[in-house]
């Protein structure tokens, strides 16, 4: 009897299952969703994987979203009333039959421009609900990269065990898409993490050292040590900006270390605090890569996990400004909702906003619309922190949902101001009032302070922002381009003249030779002219037809250092003619 029982409730277990799981929508039923991965590559927003808990016919369920989700970014929107969002089924490889896995604390990466697919690298499967229908086990790692192409909508698996043979989650992630170049910082394995992990105990962690380099042009990818970084970390942030040093740097903040503790887990590590950040231009090529760390000084925020940032540059790049947002901090049970921006070179930090009512964690964040901060999901329940593996039993319906009811909202970084509405057609980011009262300048930059308050922690960052003068071979064309009318005009001019005395010698020998021959005709005494000779002296005569090597004509100033060109180029600015000033007031958030 007691079997039947127990298979009864297995069957009805599944059916029940089985009826929602056809019936589920990520985006339609979705409460809340964190952990996710997102990218925004050609106007399009793109969620993948993260744990979700969905309200189904008057039932909270918790489990995964597995589904990737486009949001189209073409054009503005209000996610309260007409926002585009639809979800894209997962398809197996046609390949290998096999299907893309559906994680969380992954990165999704937007690949080079001319590349119409994007890639997913690393996560951890969500072990929290493994009755949740589609569940699947953790999978073995050697099919740690996947792409999914926008334009032929196919999946794509990449072995790249020889570079990376782990499959890492939780760290941090950033990309320099020209470069064809991403990167995964540290992390960590779980019981989510591969076939060989899932048997760890619940909660269980070990930390990975290492700067994952994924090459989204070849889909490989090399493990660069980060000794110099320190210990290895967790749920921190990583920022590339462009147009600082040969290809740009990469700016490492905030996050996790591991406390020694023999078993590590999510809550007993040491917060890494913000009054030092990584920082490094040293990522091209094969060797490893060499950090320096910088202090930094101001209205420095408190340490925590999970948050988000984005960075946007002044218009004249005087200034760099990297927006940080929300976050959690698990060893006092601490959510944030404040937003800091940690303005470079002057390496200094400004409080913009907070606290606010919605604080935050596990939600993702990226620059649209030239001047607009897009976030993306997040928990609003500190007890849902690490539910991917630690499995913890949890009410609920006590669980908050996301009052952003489609997971996303918009900050006006000039502005200051929150609301639901995303402009496509915002004029260009101008440096707000709060900022450049600490950095100096103006909206349109000019920013005064360029060097930390207490310098340079290495002569090596402070070369970063101050390269000095070159005569690299872009100098020497800058400088043979702007000298090039007056060296065709001094060439020219000089043909010219040679010309003009070639015939005046010639015209001058002729004569001479007529006279002498005109003299021999009346001097019956004089001896016979010697017809080499005079050609002989006539060629001495003759300027050379070709000039030699050093003789041919200067540079104009060329004993004037050269100049270089100004590596900073101001962003075109749209026509203000095309913007529609519809965002909402920041006191609707």
């Amino acid at each position: 009897m007691s079997s039947i029982v127990f298979w009864a409730g297995v069957i009805g277990a599944w059916l029940v299952g089985s009826s929602y799981s056809q019936t589920l929508d990520p985006i339609e039923d979705m409460c809340a969703r964190w952990d996710h991965q997102s990218v925004v590559k050609n106007n399009v927003l793109y969620i993948d994987g993260g744990v979700e808990t969905f309200d189904y016919n008057g039932g909270r369920i918790l489990g995964y979203n597995q589904w990737l989700i486009r949001v189209d970014m073409s054009d503005s929107w209000d996610w309260k009333t007409n926002i585009s969002d639809r979800r894209i089924e997962k398809t197996q490889n046609s390949g290998t039959g096999t299907y893309p896995p559906s994680l969380a604390r992954g990165a999704l990466f937007q690949g080079p421009q001319n590349d119409t697919k994007i890639y997913t690298y690393g996560g951890t499967a969500v072990m929290a609900n493994q009755s949740f229908p589609g569940w699947v086990q953790p999978e073995v790692e050697t099919y740690t990269l996947w792409s999914y192409d926008t334009s032929g909508q196919n999946w794509q698996q990449y072995d790249v065990t020889s570079g990376s043979p782990r499959r890492p989650n939780y760290g941090a992630h950033a990309e320099a898409p020209a470069l064809g170049l991403a990167f995964f910082l540290n992390g960590q394995l779980d019981q989510g993490s591969s076939i060989v992990t899932k048997d760890w105990w619940k909660n269980t962690t070990e930390y990975l050292d290492g700067l994952i380099i994924v090459d989204t042009v070849q889909q490989t990818t090399r493990n660069a040590s980060t000794k110099s970084l320190g210990s290895p970390r967790v749920g921190g942030g990583l920022q590339y900006i462009e147009n600082i040093s040969s290809n740009g740097i990469l700016v490492a903040l905030g996050g996790m270390r591991s406390a020694g503790a023999r078993t590590e887990n999510s809550t007993n590590g040491v917060l890494i605090d913000f009054t030092t950040v990584g920082i490094t231009d040293d990522f091209v090529g094969n060797g490893d890569v060499t950090w320096y760390n910088q202090t930094t000084t101001g209205d420095i925020p408190p340490a925590r996990v999970d948050f988000c940032i984005t960075a946007v540059s002044a218009s004249d790049n005087s200034s760099y400004n990297i927006y940080l947002y929300g976050g959690y901090d698990p060893i006092n049970s601490t959510m944030y909702d404040d937003i800091y921006v940690l303005s470079l070179p002057s390496f200094t930090w400004t409080k913009l906003f907070g606290p606010g009512e919605s604080a935050r964690y596990g939600h993702t964040c990226h620059l649209v619309g030239k001047r607009q901060m897009l976030t993306v999901g997040g928990s609003l329940d500190a007890k849902a922190y690490a539910i991917e593996t630690t499995a913890a039993p949890l009410n609920l319906s006590s669980l908050q949902c996301d009052w952003e009811e489609k997971g996303v909202a918009i900050y006006d970084m000039s502005t200051l101001e929150w609301g639901s509405v995303f402009n496509a057609y915002k004029v260009a980011y101008q440096v707000p009032q709060k900022l450049f009262a600490v950095i100096g300048g103006t909206g349109d930059g000019k920013a005064t302070m360029t060097a930390p308050a207490n310098g340079f922690a290495q002569a090596a960052i402070s070369t970063m922002f101050n390269p000095p003068p070159t005569t690299s071979a872009a100098s020497s064309t800058a400088s043979n381009s702007a000298s090039n009318e007056t060296n065709t005009g001094a060439i020219a001019g000089g043909v010219v003249g040679g010309v003009a005395g070639l015939a005046l010698i010639v015209g001058a020998v002729f004569w001479a030779l007529r006279s002498k021959k005109r003299q021999k005709r009346h001097d019956p005494n004089a001896p016979e002219m010697d017809h080499e000779a005079t050609r002989q002296e006539m060629e001495s005569a003759l300027p050379p037809r070709e000039l030699l090597v050093d003789e041919r004509p200067s540079e104009v100033g060329a004993h004037k250092e050269p100049v270089e060109m100004d590596a900073y180029s101001k962003p075109t600015e749209m026509d203000a003619a095309h913007e529609h000033p519809v965002e909402l007031p920041g006191d609707q958030r």
